[in-house]
């Protein structure tokens, strides 16, 4: 089986992919918005443990998204390589 892969198409139509970028930006978003979160609440609580539970939370869920978006991407480029 052979396939005809067009190094030129792959770099314009992952780089067209917007699922992908805007799951990328609410991935940031949510790093800054838990830092910011754990900083605000830590400092009313006063406890580090707090603010490091809220960094924590942040970093595993922005991570998640991060490798959903890649994971979109991925197969948004396979799928222009095979067509």
């Amino acid at each position: 089986m052979e396939t005809n892969i067009h190094p030129g198409t792959t770099a314009t139509s992952a780089s067209s992919n917007l699922a992908a970028k805007i799951i990328k930006i609410i991935a940031i978003v949510i790093y800054a918005c838990c830092f910011i979160a754990g900083i605000m609440v830590g400092q009313e609580a006063e406890s580090f443990l707090t603010i490091l539970l809220f960094w924590v939370a942040g970093a595993l869920s922005g991570t998640l998204m991060l490798g959903f978006s890649e994971v979109i991407r991925l197969l948004h480029e396979i799928n222009q390589k095979v067509k």
